[in-house]
């Protein structure tokens, strides 16, 4: 017997597909959605998800900037926590114009995992990250390469998805994490990060910016992705959403 999860995960670009009416709609569908950048308290966070998309939040930390949202179907059987890097970075963001100026502090790097129960009865887990801009590369190697410790004692089937921040694409560091945690990356079509929703739009229309920052990845017997698609929200990413099915 077999199951079908679909899983998501979205950059919120400093809570901004969160706070906005609709900036997640397209994302109803999901069971599980791995959340980036996410700037606000607890409970409005809580409130937003249930009240914009219907689903519960099952785990979160302020200090990483990472949250998972569940519906409400899944039992939750333990919750992770892992420091990649203890102190991250101290950045100042201005999100496009007509909005607030939003001064962000993401103490340290990390990544949460959720062991969820399906009502089947099927277990796996979902994990979040989200390394470093590619330009701190001694930062972010430090980062990636600290990945496999981090989930060596989850149980599989397990999806660890998140904005990698690979520019432009996954590199040797990426590979040699996938080669010894056994990951295996869903194939995204198309780019992943839209430079028209920053403050850098005019310089997209000079230089391109198909970058695919962001990355599904899967490992486990019986589980397997059967289809893809890239999700507009109210971000300067696009959220990658994935159907998997999973043998019982």
């Amino acid at each position: 017997m077999s199951e079908r999860l679909t899983i998501a995960t979205a950059n919120t670009q400093m809570g901004r597909a969160i706070r906005e009416p609709g900036g997640l709609a397209g994302l109803k569908s999901a069971d599980v959605i791995l959340l980036q950048e996410v700037q606000m308290g607890q409970d409005e966070l809580a409130t937003k998800l249930s009240d914009d998309i219907g689903l519960s939040l099952g785990h979160y930390d302020d200090d990483f900037g990472l949250a998972i949202a569940i519906d409400s179907k899944y039992t939750i059987q333990s919750r992770r926590h892992r420091i990649l890097q203890a102190r991250g970075t101290v950045g100042r963001l201005t999100l496009p114009a007509k909005e607030h100026v939003n001064t962000f502090r993401l103490r340290g790097r990390g990544l949460l995992a959720l062991t969820l129960e399906t009502p089947d009865g099927t277990v796996f887990t979902a994990a979040t990250t989200h390394p470093t801009v590619k330009m701190k590369s001694v930062s972010r190697n430090a980062q990636v390469r600290a990945i496999p410790n981090a989930i060596s004692d989850m149980p599989d089937p397990l999806v660890l998805a998140g904005d990698m921040n690979h520019w432009r694409h996954p590199h040797r560091v990426d590979r040699q994490m996938y080669e010894s945690t056994g990951l295996t990356p869903v194939e995204i079509t198309g780019s992943t990060f839209d430079v028209s929703q920053t403050r850098y739009a005019l310089l997209g229309k000079i230089i391109r910016f198909d970058a695919q920052l962001d990355a599904m990845l899967y490992r486990g017997k019986g589980l397997r992705p059967i289809e893809t698609e890239l999700i507009d929200i109210s971000s300067d990413h696009h959220a990658v959403k994935t159907t998997f099915e999973i043998d019982g």
